[in-house]
C-alpha cells in the first residue's frame, strides 16, 4: 500500500495490527515519516547484492560465522557417532532403535522450554557441554556396565538432537536479514561434513577403543566453547542489515570516551582572585 501512494491507509492497517496483539501503545507510536522511512530502507536493501564473501565483511560478523558454523559442525559431527553406535551396546537392536529415536521428544520439547525462559545462548551452550561430557565419560565406564553406557549415550543423543532444534532458530536470528539464508546454508554444509567426517573417526577405534569417543566428545566441547561466544537474541529485535548485526558488538556497546581537546574546551577555567586592596 505504501509503494502504490495509500502511507496513511498502510499505517492505520498497521495501527490495528498492533492493537489486535495487545500492542495498542507500540502502534500510537507509529507514523508516516518511519513508515516512509522503512520503505525506503528496504527498497535500498532489496537492490544491493550479498553474497558468502559477506559473512567476513566485519570482524563482529567474522566471529558470529565462525562460532556458528563449529556450533554446528560438533552438533553433526557428534549426533551421528552416537547415531551409529547402536549396536555398540549389546542389547536388543530394535529396543535401542525406538529408545534412541524416542528420546528427541522430550529433548526437543525441554529444548523449547529453555530456549523460551533461559535464552538461546544459555541454552546452546549447555546442552552442548552436557553432550561432550557424556561422550567422554563413555570412555570411563566399563564395556560390562551395559545399562549406564546406554544411558549415558541415549542422554547425550537427546542433548544433540536439542542442539539442532535450538541451532536452527539461534542461526536465524544472529544472521542479519540481507545474508540469513547464505548462513544457515553454509551451517548445513558444515553440519554435512560433520555427518560425513563421523564414520571415518569411527575407524580410529580399531587402533584404541577410546579414541573415537575421545575425538566426538571433544569437539563437542568446543562447540560448546565457541557458542559461548555468541550474543543471546531472546527478546532482542532481529538485524535487518549488516550495520544492525554490529550494534550487538561489545565494541559498540562500550561508552564512547570523549577526546581530551573536547573535555578540555568545556571546562569553565577559575578566575584567580587577587589579594583583597583594603582601604587607602
Amino acid at each position: 500500500m505504501a509503494l502504490s501512494g495509500k502511507s496513511l491507509k498502510a499505517l492505520k492497517i498497521l495501527q490495528w495490527v498492533a492493537a489486535f496483539n495487545g500492542k495498542k501503545e507500540e502502534g500510537e507510536k507509529l507514523s508516516l515519516e518511519e513508515l516512509q522511512l522503512n520503505l525506503q530502507k528496504e527498497t535500498s536493501l532489496a537492490k544491493a547484492k550479498y553474497s558468502a564473501a559477506d559473512l567476513f565483511r566485519t570482524p563482529f560478523l567474522r566471529r558470529v560465522t565462525f562460532c556458528v558454523s563449529l556450533a554446528w559442525f560438533a552438533t553433526g559431527f557428534s549426533y551421528y557417532s552416537l547415531a551409529m553406535g547402536v549396536e555398540e551396546f549389546g542389547v536388543n537392536l530394535y529396543l535401542l532403535q525406538i529408545i534412541f529415536g524416542g528420546i528427541d521428544i522430550p529433548a526437543k520439547f525441554i529444548t523449547f522450554l529453555s530456549m523460551s525462559y533461559l535464552g538461546r545462548h544459555t541454552t546452546e551452550v549447555t546442552i552442548l557441554l552436557l553432550a561432550g561430557g557424556s561422550i567422554l565419560a563413555l570412555i570411563l565406564v566399563p564395556s560390562d556396565s551395559q545399562t549406564l553406557r546406554i544411558v549415558l549415550a541415549v542422554f547425550g543423543k537427546g542433548c544433540l538432537s536439542g542442539s539442532f532444534s535450538c541451532l536452527y532458530l539461534y542461526t536465524s536470528e544472529l544472521y542479519p536479514t540481507v545474508i540469513r539464508q547464505t548462513g544457515m546454508g553454509m551451517a548445513n554444509v558444515l553440519t554435512r561434513a560433520g555427518s560425513m567426517m563421523a564414520p571415518l573417526v569411527k575407524i580410529t577405534g580399531d587402533v584404541r577403543p577410546f579414541i573415537p569417543n575421545l575425538i566426538f566428545g571433544t569437539i563437542a566441547l568446543l562447540g560448546s566453547s565457541a557458542s559461548f561466544f555468541l550474543p543471546e537474541t531472546l527478546n532482542q529485535p532481529l538485524p535487518e542489515t549488516i550495520e544492525d548485526l554490529e550494534k550487538w558488538s561489545p565494541r559498540a556497546k562500550e561508552p564512547k570516551q570523549e577526546p581530551e581537546a573536547e573535555k578540555d574546551s568545556q571546562r569553565i577555567p577559575l578566575q584567580t582572585c587577587g589579594p583583597d586592596p583594603g582601604p587607602s
